[in-house]
């Protein structure tokens, strides 16, 4: 239990905002060589026990030792055995003179048949400097593009597109906007340069101009980033970026954009009351063919005394399939052997004033406080009121998510395992529509005897394209009774915003670990009563 309270007090830890820039360390490699490294990387660790008298084979053996430390294990654990040799000549080199780019270049230019290997040790070596290291290569490298990305992908390094090429205009400025908040990414700057937004109304040009945050700098996309909050629905703004350099030069650019309505545009031919199209058992979409498209949507409207409940057995209660363009307004919905709502690689899907309740598979067992359906079966886990899976550009608004079947067990069982209200998974295949997911004004909820694990848990959350992915919002929510965390925005966490909420009756207010890409912030959010629910012991 002593880990897991240090696991919670490190999760919450958080102030006005969390920044995935790491903080850079110095020591002296050699009498002659200063080098800059972030700390607690194993390269960085490597340089510090080394010496001059080292021999190739020394270091080696250092590189072996620390494969096998507990604190530099997982971070080695993709490193081949053919490759320690090739790290201990990166960290001979480090020794002398040079950055890791021209370490690793100058070394393939000597051998280019361990080019492989060199890039890749020197990546897993320097885990938060490689993607420096990755950038410099693709910029400058006589090797192909190609074989950068598979080499780096394979160590972790994210080289898949968050956004379409499309999305940057010829200045390189990518502006993606949500309901009250917008991000914005830039292209082809560097870490030192400094850009500071300015913004207003584009219906009052001469008026004064507010100042945003500054951008700041994301080192695995190499880009400028940042956000500007409390921005008004369906509204033009006007935007003035001032970029300065380290040299003294700067620029000033502007930009024209809006934010998102509050509701989608609707096609008048597509809106289907429920009582028309509902006969009972599984909503499918699909089989219907209701779905819409850009600038027109298909809606379905609900109504109170009319619920869609999924029988026993049957997987989902609303079956989206990749239908997207679809907006759902006031329905009941009840059961879901594993999902209520379920969607695969759709996207452009909006839920607003919707209850559901009584999903997932039954914990018709408990062995040491965790649920089974089955006496053979896994624990039950992820069972999710909601679960877009690989789906984008979503918003759920005004909904109330209640009374899920399963109930989650406490830490003293291990990870609780069990239910969620919303399940982020919002990587779609075309980065056009990842991320983009909004959730305002809903009240998630279990009760003091009957929790979820976590309310909004993310999927894929240690990955950088997991969870939320990117450019997204929750705010306005309530969100309680969970034996893990409110809401989980693991993940990827590129202009991912938590703020407004009201969180309670949990383990972990926020959990933002690990931040694989960043910037996220988490900013004026009311979080009480944390505590977990030991079954049959009362409350921790």
């Amino acid at each position: 239990m002593l880990l897991h309270r240090a696991k919670r007090l490190s999760r919450l830890i958080i102030g006005l905002s969390l920044i995935a820039t790491p903080t850079a360390t110095s020591f002296a490699a050699t009498s002659s060589t200063q080098q800059m490294f972030v700390a607690g990387q194993p390269g960085t660790a490597a340089l510090r026990q080394m010496d001059e008298q080292m021999t190739l084979s020394d270091i080696e053996a250092l590189v072996v030792s620390l494969k096998n430390d507990k604190q530099y294990k997982r971070m080695l654990q993709k490193m081949q055995a053919d490759e320690t040799l090739a790290a201990a000549k990166i960290l001979s080199a480090l020794q002398d003179t040079g950055t890791l780019y021209d370490v690793t270049t100058t070394l393939i230019q000597q051998n280019a048949a361990d080019a492989q290997q060199l890039v890749r040790a020197a990546m897993l070596l320097f885990p938060v400097d490689r993607y420096a290291l990755y950038h410099a290569l693709l910029a400058d490298s006589s090797l192909s593009a190609s074989q950068i990305k598979s080499w780096a992908s394979s160590t972790g390094v994210l080289t898949n597109k968050l956004y379409a090429d499309e999305a940057f205009d010829s200045a390189g400025i990518a502006i993606e906007p949500l309901i009250e908040s917008l991000s914005i990414s830039i292209v082809g700057q560097s870490a030192d340069t400094r850009a500071s937004v300015y913004y207003r109304r584009s219906s009052q040009s001469n008026g004064e101009w507010q100042r945003g945050k500054d951008l700041q700098w994301e080192p695995v996309t190499a880009n400028l980033t940042g956000p500007l909050v409390y921005l008004e629905p369906d509204t033009a703004y006007e935007l003035k970026i001032r970029l300065e350099q380290a040299d003294g030069s700067a620029q000033t650019v502007t930009r024209q954009t809006a934010t998102r309505a509050e509701t989608p545009p609707i096609d008048p031919d597509k809106v289907y009351q429920l009582s028309d199209i509902y006969n009972g058992g599984t909503l499918d979409l699909e089989a219907l063919g209701i779905e819409g498209k850009p600038g027109a949507w298909a809606k379905i409207v609900g109504n109170p005394t009319l619920p869609i409940v999924a029988p026993d057995g049957n997987k989902h209660a609303i079956d989206i399939g990749n239908n997207s363009y679809v907006y759902f307004e006031n329905i009941t919905v009840k059961g879901g052997r594993t999902h209520s709502v379920y969607a695969e690689k759709a996207h452009h899907i909006w839920i607003n004033q919707c209850d559901i309740s009584d999903w997932g598979r039954s914990p018709n067992i408990l062995k040491n406080g965790v649920a089974y359906e089955l006496e053979d079966a896994q624990p039950i886990n992820y069972d999710s009121a909601i679960y877009l899976r690989q789906t984008g550009v979503v918003t759920v608004e005004n909904c109330h998510v209640h009374d899920p079947n399963a109930l989650a067990n406490d830490w003293r069982y291990g990870h609780p395992k069990g239910p969620n209200a919303f399940f982020a998974h919002a990587n779609h295949p075309n980065p056009e529509f990842k991320g983009q997911v909004i959730l305002r004004n809903n009240v998630f909820e279990g009760k003091p005897e009957h929790r979820f694990n976590d309310v909004v848990e993310g999927r894929k959350n240690g990955e950088p394209l997991g969870g939320f992915v990117r450019d997204s919002a929750i705010y306005g929510n309530t969100f309680r009774y969970a034996n893990d965390d409110g809401i989980e925005i693991d993940g990827g966490q590129y202009n991912v915003l938590v703020y407004n909420n009201e969180i309670s009756h949990s383990y972990t207010g926020v959990s933002a670990i690990p931040t694989r890409v960043g910037p996220a912030f988490i900013f004026n959010n009311y979080i009480h009563d944390w505590e977990i629910k030991l079954a049959n012991s009362g409350l921790l």
